[in-house]
């Protein structure tokens, strides 16, 4: 603007300079120091002492206007600063927060606005940790007054659970960068909504970790869990045991029934698995096949074996018809039990196989009957 100005003042002072003075100069019996012009020499500085009238007023009113915003931001104590920051903000197609070094909001964008649901006013009055939930606020405002304390430019990415004002939760991604405005640090905040991305990568978690027929836990998850709940239990000394379950005789009822009804039994077999277990710590999993693994921190063997007796009658007694098998009328499960407490340099691997030899043991002695592992 000032440099418009100054491109324009000479050519103005010009045009005035002619267009005021006496039109007798430009006639042949004027003075004698007259320079004849000729209509169209007249006609351009014309139109010249014209363009620069209305720059001059275009640049005069942008003046006008930016004076009376800053009266207008000077008179509610907010400097000029702000008022330009407030203008650049509020051309941002993103959510953006603009903070000072104590966490309150001086400056934001529409699209914020439409993400929290809360005006501007609103949010120019809160601190940005209000708009977190309380759990996570004291830890962010720890973060962010390390942070503002540094040298500006240097930039974080985070991410945020933000409030809404509507209720619930949003997650976003977040970056802060810090600049210097009237010699104070501040900080700018971009958003980015990844609820939805999120919540759709806890959806494909969850179906690489479930069994898609029965709706437990697949053995991927096992693997993981037991291996975690093994090292915990070393840790803290604990005994853990292990349940492998064993449909008996169930290629024989899939080759009385058919497929499809033994997927379904296998459904109603996992369900009652699955409700009969008590404690809120034991976890159930299909093994595959027509096997399922049922892991229970905390118990020794007898505990254990108390589980699987009170798995095997729930079992039983569905009585699920199966004419295919020697053992009963009815679907039953045949169960093997160990337990132990984790010792350093012991694999997890060695209590799956202890109760793999006691499933096998089971099995031997007649099907639909429970076996403990008995430590040498």
């Amino acid at each position: 603007m000032i440099t418009l100005a100054r491109t324009l003042t000479p050519w103005v002072a010009i045009g005035l300079g002619l267009a005021l003075a006496d039109n007798s100069w430009a006639h042949p019996e004027g003075p004698a120091f007259a320079y004849p012009l000729s209509p169209f020499d007249l006609g351009l500085i014309n139109g010249l002492v014209w363009f620069s009238l209305v720059a001059i007023g275009v640049v005069g009113c942008a003046v006008l206007f930016a004076w009376t915003r800053c009266r207008e931001i000077s008179g509610t104590g907010e400097s000029a600063s702000i008022a330009v920051l407030n203008v650049i903000t509020r051309s941002f197609p993103d959510p953006v927060l603009v903070t000072n070094v104590t966490g309150r909001i001086i400056a934001t964008s529409p699209a914020a606005e439409d993400f929290f649901h809360y005006s501007e006013q609103e949010l120019l009055s809160m601190e940005v940790e209000q708009l977190m939930p309380a759990d996570f606020a004291a830890s962010h405002r720890k973060m962010r007054e390390d942070f503002m304390t540094r040298d500006p430019g240097l930039a974080m990415n985070n991410e945020v659970s933000c409030l809404l004002k509507a209720g619930g939760n949003a997650l976003a991604e977040t970056r802060v960068q810090t600049f210097r405005m009237d010699n104070k640090i501040c900080g700018l905040v971009s958003l980015r909504d990844i609820s939805q991305f999120k919540n759709r990568e806890a959806e494909l978690k969850t179906l690489s970790e479930r069994d898609a027929l029965t709706g437990l836990a697949n053995r991927r998850l096992f693997d993981n869990e037991f291996l975690a709940e093994w090292n915990r239990s070393r840790r803290t000394e604990q005994k853990l045991a292990l349940l492998l379950i064993d449909v008996d005789a169930f290629k024989q009822f899939n080759d009385c029934y058919g497929h499809q009804q033994g997927d379904q039994t296998l459904t109603r077999v996992a369900s009652a698995l699955s409700t009969a277990l008590q404690r809120s710590v034991d976890r159930i999993y299909r093994y595959g096949g027509e096997e399922f693994v049922c892991m229970l921190p905390g118990l020794s063997a007898p505990e254990a074996t108390k589980v699987a007796e009170r798995l095997r009658a729930v079992v039983e007694q569905l009585q699920i018809q199966h004419q295919g098998s020697s053992v009963s009328q009815w679907v039953t499960v045949s169960v093997g039990v160990a337990s132990q407490v984790p010792l350093v340099g012991v694999e997890c691997k060695s209590l799956l196989g202890q109760a793999d030899q006691a499933l096998y043991q089971s099995k031997l002695s007649g099907r639909n009957r429970v076996t403990t592992y008995i430590t040498q």
